[in-house]
């Protein structure tokens, strides 16, 4: 069996902090956030839905205000369904030099996320996100939203 990916694929659905903190109790937010999400199982943001069944992979970066270099506690990747069930998903962090360089603050260095998901449980049509926490706030980025079609893989 070859081995697609260097980090861990992580178990879903991941719906805590590691501190162990509860989602849940954190107060939620809308916002409109800074950042990007680079790519989607290796194709460069979509502009169409893509479909995918067993491994969902996301990378991109994130900031709560690239100007002043601050960067967000954690960043999650979200799937909500049809019905609005809301899915977080840690990401790690991704070392960025180009944003340095864009934003000509060091810290955005740390900016960069991605996430290896094994999602062959699932089966419904997502939609794709970002969100991010710092203290007690859960904040949900409004301005990220890729259709994205989980197939079962199972016979």
């Amino acid at each position: 069996e070859s081995v697609l990916f260097s980090m861990p694929i992580i178990p879903f659905p991941l719906e805590a902090k590691q501190d162990e903190h509860s989602l849940s109790a954190m107060r939620q937010s809308l916002s409109q956030c800074e950042g990007s999400i680079d790519k989607v199982n290796r194709n460069v943001f979509p502009d169409t839905a893509l479909s995918m069944s067993n491994t969902l992979v996301v990378s991109g970066w994130l900031a709560e205000n690239p100007s002043k270099g601050i960067l967000p506690e954690t960043v999650y990747v979200t799937l909500t369904d049809g019905q609005g069930k809301r899915l977080y998903i840690e990401t790690e962090k991704e070392i960025r030099t180009d944003l340095v360089n864009s934003f000509s603050q060091i810290t955005m260095q740390d900016a960069g996320y991605e996430v290896y998901v094994d999602i062959s449980n699932l089966k419904s049509m997502y939609t794709l996100g970002l969100a991010y926490s710092n203290q007690d706030i859960l904040m949900n980025c409004k301005n990220f939203s890729i259709q994205i079609n989980i197939e079962s893989n199972n016979p």
